[in-house]
């Protein structure tokens, strides 16, 4: 798949998981008021959350894969074989996950 496809498609699906995301809040924000002022379930409210949670954890998983996709095509613009750029990829990334900062975004 070509570079360009594969940045689209994560794109949008990061895109929609964000909805999701953004979507399942509010709803979540609708429920809690029915819960404290209308008698309304809390199992909704928690179901909500979950959600919203959820959603949010996937659209940061796809949008750090873009990242890592668009390192990995500059790296092999810049050279490297597709096996050489991604194992830099994987030393960025860990080198990052134990310094606990975003982890292509400096490299970009």
């Amino acid at each position: 798949m070509a570079t360009r496809i594969k940045l689209t498609l994560l794109e949008l699906i990061a895109g929609i998981f964000g909805w999701i995301w953004i979507g399942a809040l509010l709803v979540s924000i609708y429920f809690i008021a029915m819960a404290i002022f209308s008698n309304g379930l809390w199992s909704l409210f928690f179901w909500a959350i979950g959600i919203s949670v959820f959603a949010k954890w996937l659209a940061e998983g796809f949008d750090n894969s873009k990242e890592r996709v668009t390192y990995e095509s500059k790296l092999m613009d810049e050279g490297y074989s597709a096996k050489e750029a991604g194992e830099i990829c994987f030393r960025v990334y860990e080198g990052a996950s134990k310094m606990k900062t975003h982890k292509f975004q400096s490299y970009n």
